[in-house]
């Protein structure tokens, strides 16, 4: 087993490739979101069959808003709290 000072830099490593990934087909928080939550759709459509799709669609959709947008506090959202990964790099 890898201590944890050892396997930090490899962890960075994958981070820094997933974010790659990321910036080179996502321009947002938003498409990013919205990409996960489609694509879950499929996911559970080909192992849970269609029924439930639209309940699980309208979780992640509330999902991702409250992950983007302000609260009843005017608190904004986690990931509306963070620059885009792009924004970061350029």
């Amino acid at each position: 087993t890898l201590s944890l000072h050892d396997a930090l830099p490899i962890c960075w490593a994958w981070l820094d490739q997933i974010a790659e990934k990321m910036i080179e087909v996502f321009d947002s928080w938003t498409e990013f979101g919205l990409s996960y939550v489609f694509g879950s759709l499929f996911w559970i459509a080909a192992f849970d069959g269609e029924e439930g799709i639209s309940e699980r669609f309208e979780e992640g959709i509330e999902l991702l808003t409250e992950l983007l947008d302000e609260d009843e506090d005017g608190q904004p959202g986690v990931w509306a709290q963070c620059a885009w990964i792009g924004e970061l790099t350029d």
